[in-house]
C-alpha cells in the first residue's frame, strides 16, 4: 500500500468510524454494535412466575408466548446482552410477562419481571410529557405560551434569521423537538453528586443556542426536554424527581421503580447493573453510575412489571384501576401526532412519536445509553402495550422481538388507515400511484449531500457531522431517486407526488422540501423510526471533499517535517541558522501528523468517546493546547513565506517555505470550521 493511500485510510478511519458519534448514543433512540456473542452469560428464558400470564388468555396469546420468547432470547444473546424483560398489555390487563438472562453478572441473579429495575433513559422523555401535561390540565402551564414567562433566573435568548425575530419557543416546541436549539453532548451528565450541577443553573450556563426558528424542524433534543422538566419543576414547586415519584410513579403503584438515578437506597426491587462490550478486554465491562443535570431528558428506572401500570393507564383513558393519570383529552395528546414535517410521513405526538408496522400505526418511545436500552409502545388500533428493557446498550433486541410479536398477532392484517392514512393521508407502502414515473423539475435538482440536522454547530462535536450523512443522486433512466447512507446499502425511491418518493423495496416514504428558489433543502424520513430530518449540505460540510481535503494535507506536512529535517541535517558551516529557520516548518509539519493521529486514538476509540460525556477530559485540554501551538507555528511560516518571496531565498526555500505557510494557513482554517479551537 503507497504512503498516500495509507495515510488517506488513517485520515478516513478518523473522521468516519464515529469521531464523537458514541456521544449520539447519550439518552436518544440509537442503537450500539454489540460485540461477540456468549450464550455462556445468557441463561435459559422462561415465562415470569409473577403478573399476569400468556396463559390468562386462549389462544393465540399462548402461541404468541412461545414465538416472542425465542425471539427474545436469541436477541439478548446475539447482542450479548446480559439480562431483560418485557411485558405485553391488552386494555387494562397484562397479557405476557418475560424475563431473561442475568442482572447482575458477579452474581449471576436472574432477570425478575417484577422486581429487577432498568434504566429505561429516554423512555423518562414518554414520562415527562406526562407531567407537562397533568399541569397543562390544572391551568398551570400552557402548552403555547413563551416559555420565558415561566423562568427567572435566565430566558431562552430569541433567534434572529436574518428577516426577523422567529417565534418563541414553547411546551409544544420542546415536547416535538422542534424548538431549534444546536445539539451539544459534552458535559450533559456527571460522575460524581458533588459535580452534578442543579437543572435551573445548569441551564442558564449549559442550554445550546437556537440554531434555526422554532416549529419548523424536528430535531431530537436532551435539552429540550431537560428544559421541559426543569418547566414542571417550576410550575408545580416541587423538584422535577419528586414530582414523577409522587404524581406518577407512586399513583400508578410502581413500587419497584424511581425517577432517581442512581437510584436512592431503600427503593423495592433490585438495579441491574449495565454492560457495555470492549473489544480491548475481550469482555462485558459493567458502566459506573453518573448523574443527570437535566433530569428531564433520561432519570426513570423501572422494572417491566412496573412499566404494565404505565402502559395500561396510556391505553385505558388515562387511567389505571381507580387512578387517572390524564383526561381523555390530555392523553390524546400523546396519542396523535403534534407535529409532522409532511403531511404523509409519520409525526410526533408529545412524549411518543409515530412509526409503521405492518400496516399497524405505533406510538413509541425508545431510549439507549451505557448499558441501558428500553423500548415503550403503544398500538392504539389493537389497543396493545409494549415495554422491554435490557442491561446493554443494544436496541436490537427489543426492536426484533416487538417485529415478531405484531407478525404473530398480525399474519395478514392490514387496516384501512394504511390504505388512507393517519388523518387520511397515506403512511404505508400500500396503493401504488398511477401517476407518471417521471421526476418533478424540482426533484431534478436534488443531488447532493444531506446531513442529519442533530449535529453540534457551535462546539468541537461539530466533526460528527462527516459520519452522519446521506447522499442522493439520480437514475434518470429509470427516473428514480438513489439514496446511500455513508454506511450501507443504497435504496431507490420512486416519486408518487411532487416530491414524495417510496421506498422501491419496502414501501416506506421519504419527502423534500423547497426553498423559495425551488431548490429541495431538506429530505424528511425515519431514522430508527424516528422522525428526522437532514438538510443540504454547504461545500464545506461535504464529506468526501473534507476526506481528501485531510488527506492532501496530511501527505503535504509529511513532505515539510521531512523536507526541513533534511535541510538542516545537510547543512554545512552555518548549521545553527539554518536549524533556526527550518525548525518551525518541520515542527508545524511534525504536529500537524501527530494531531491527526491523536484525533484517531482518541475519538476514535469509544470507550475514551464516553469519558468526553463528562467534559473536557485532562487530554482534550492538552489536545486543544496542542491545536493553538499550531496555529501559532502556521501564523509564524505565514509571515516567513512573505519574507523568503521578499528577499533573495533560492527557488528550493521559496516552495518550501510556501508550502508550509499556506499549508499552515488551511490547517488554522480547518481548526476554525470544526469549532477545535
Amino acid at each position: 500500500m503507497s504512503a498516500s493511500n495509507w495515510l488517506y485510510r488513517r485520515v478516513h478511519h478518523c473522521l468516519m468510524t464515529g469521531v464523537i458519534c458514541a456521544l449520539w448514543s447519550l439518552e436518544c433512540p440509537a442503537q450500539e454494535q454489540p460485540g461477540p456473542r456468549q450464550p455462556q452469560q445468557i441463561v435459559p428464558l422462561e415465562a415470569a412466575s409473577s403478573g399476569a400470564s400468556a396463559d390468562h388468555r386462549p389462544s393465540p396469546w399462548s402461541e404468541i408466548a412461545a414465538a416472542v420468547r425465542t425471539t427474545f432470547a436469541e436477541r439478548l444473546e446475539a447482542s450479548a446482552t446480559p439480562g431483560g424483560a418485557l411485558v405485553v398489555v391488552e386494555g387494562g390487563r397484562t397479557v405476557l410477562t418475560l424475563a431473561g438472562g442475568v442482572e447482575e453478572l458477579s452474581s449471576g441473579t436472574p432477570v425478575d419481571v417484577q422486581k429487577t429495575r432498568f434504566y429505561v433513559a429516554s423512555v423518562t422523555k414518554t414520562f415527562t410529557a406526562a407531567a407537562v401535561l397533568q399541569l397543562v390540565e390544572k391551568g398551570k402551564l400552557d402548552l403555547h405560551a413563551d416559555v420565558n414567562a415561566y423562568l427567572d433566573n435566565f430566558q431562552v435568548p430569541p433567534f434572529e434569521d436574518g428577516t426577523g425575530i422567529s417565534p418563541p419557543i414553547t411546551l409544544h416546541h420542546l415536547l416535538t423537538h422542534t424548538a431549534g436549539f444546536d445539539e451539544k453532548v459534552m458535559g450533559y451528565v456527571a460522575r460524581t453528586a458533588r459535580e452534578a450541577v442543579p437543572t435551573g443553573l445548569y441551564l442558564a450556563q449549559e442550554l445550546p443556542p437556537r440554531v434555526r426558528p422554532a416549529g419548523r424542524i424536528s430535531s431530537y433534543s436532551n435539552h429540550g426536554f431537560g428544559l421541559a422538566g426543569y418547566l414542571v419543576e417550576k410550575a408545580s414547586g416541587i423538584p422535577f424527581r419528586d414530582y414523577l415519584q409522587s404524581r406518577i410513579l407512586e399513583p400508578l403503584q410502581m413500587s419497584c421503580s424511581t425517577a432517581f438515578y442512581p437510584p436512592p437506597a431503600g427503593v423495592a426491587g433490585r438495579q441491574a447493573a449495565g454492560y457495555a462490550w470492549d473489544p480491548r478486554q475481550g469482555a462485558l465491562v459493567a458502566q459506573p453510575y453518573d448523574y443527570r443535570n437535566i433530569p428531564g431528558a433520561g432519570t426513570v428506572s423501572a422494572s417491566a412489571g412496573d412499566m404494565s401500570h404505565f402502559l395500561i393507564a396510556l391505553l385505558n383513558e388515562g387511567r389505571f384501576r381507580d387512578v387517572r393519570l390524564l383526561s381523555p383529552a390530555g392523553l390524546e395528546r400523546m396519542h396523535v401526532p403534534q407535529f409532522r414535517h409532511h403531511p404523509r410521513l409519520p409525526g410526533l405526538a408529545y412524549g411518543l412519536y409515530e412509526r409503521r408496522l405492518r400496516g399497524l400505526r405505533l406510538m413509541q418511545h425508545a431510549g439507549g445509553y451505557l448499558g441501558s436500552s428500553a423500548l415503550l409502545v403503544i398500538i392504539p388500533e389493537l389497543n396493545l402495550g409494549y415495554f422491554s428493557a435490557s442491561n446493554s446498550a443494544s436496541l436490537d433486541p427489543h426492536y426484533r422481538t416487538l417485529e415478531r410479536l405484531i407478525e404473530a398477532l398480525t399474519p395478514s392484517y392490514e387496516t384501512s388507515s394504511e390504505r388512507s392514512g393517519a388523518h387520511g393521508a397515506p403512511l404505508g407502502g400500500a396503493g401504488r400511484s398511477t401517476r407518471p414515473l417521471t421526476l418533478s423539475e424540482a426533484a431534478l435538482q436534488a443531488e447532493g449531500g444531506y446531513s442529519y440536522t442533530r449535529y453540534s454547530h457551535t462546539t468541537m462535536e461539530k466533526i460528527a457531522v462527516l459520519d452522519q450523512q446521506v447522499r442522493v443522486s439520480l437514475d434518470l433512466q429509470e427516473q428514480r431517486l438513489i439514496l446511500q447512507p455513508r454506511h450501507g446499502s443504497p435504496s431507490r425511491w420512486t416519486e408518487i407526488e411532487p416530491l414524495l418518493f417510496r421506498n422501491d423495496e419496502d414501501g416506506q416514504l421519504l419527502a423534500l422540501s423547497s426553498d423559495e428558489d425551488g431548490r429541495p433543502d431538506y429530505l424528511f424520513t425515519g431514522l430508527s423510526g424516528l422522525p428526522a430530518a437532514f438538510q443540504r449540505n454547504h461545500w464545506s460540510l461535504e464529506a468526501g471533499l473534507q476526506i481528501k481535503f485531510f488527506a492532501v494535507l496530511s501527505l503535504l506536512f509529511l513532505v515539510i517535517a521531512a523536507s526541513s529535517a533534511v535541510l538542516v541535517a545537510s547543512a554545512r558551516g552555518r548549521r545553527w541558522k539554518t536549524l533556526l529557520k527550518w525548525t518551525p516548518a518541520a515542527l508545524l509539519g511534525l504536529l500537524a501528523v501527530i494531531y491527526f493521529v491523536l484525533l484517531d486514538a482518541g475519538f476514535g476509540n469509544s470507550f475514551y468517546r464516553r469519558s468526553l460525556l463528562y467534559g473536557l477530559t485532562p487530554e482534550m485540554q492538552a489536545f486543544v493546547l496542542m491545536g493553538w501551538v499550531i496555529t501559532a507555528l502556521a501564523v509564524y511560516n505565514l509571515l516567513r513565506m512573505a519574507q523568503v518571496w521578499v528577499g533573495k531565498a533560492p527557488r528550493r526555500e521559496r516552495v518550501l517555505q510556501t508550502l508550509a505557510g499556506l499549508s499552515g494557513a488551511a490547517f488554522v482554517v480547518f481548526l476554525l470550521h470544526w469549532n477545535l479551537l
